[in-house]
């Protein structure tokens, strides 16, 4: 038995997945929810209820927001905190592209 903790949990590719697209408009991202991990939500669940800090990150920007916030209640996840975008710097994600090649 561990003491209460904190655990920072990952959204995208952890407990949900979404079809990821360039919305043509604002030129941010679109999450579509596509599939849903529900015993890894029910493992969360029974942390937070256990009195554990949940804290769930996202890369999403900022602007992705509101959408992030209804497909967490969609999905019935227990959270303290929820943390948007990656820290300031230069970022290397794959997923765009970048790689550090690109810095050399």
């Amino acid at each position: 038995m561990i003491g209460i903790q904190q655990f920072v949990i990952d959204i995208d590719g952890t407990i949900l997945w979404s079809e990821k697209k360039m919305c043509p408009k604002c030129g941010n991202f679109e999450y579509k929810l596509i599939k849903i991990d529900k015993e890894e939500i029910k493992r969360i669940n029974k942390l937070y209820k256990k009195g554990h800090r949940i804290i769930l990150h996202t890369a999403r920007n900022w602007a992705c927001y509101p959408l992030t916030i209804r497909q967490l209640k969609e999905i019935k996840i227990k959270y303290h905190e929820l943390i948007m975008g990656k820290p300031p710097g230069i970022v290397i994600d794959k997923d765009a592209e970048k790689s550090v090649i690109n810095f050399l």
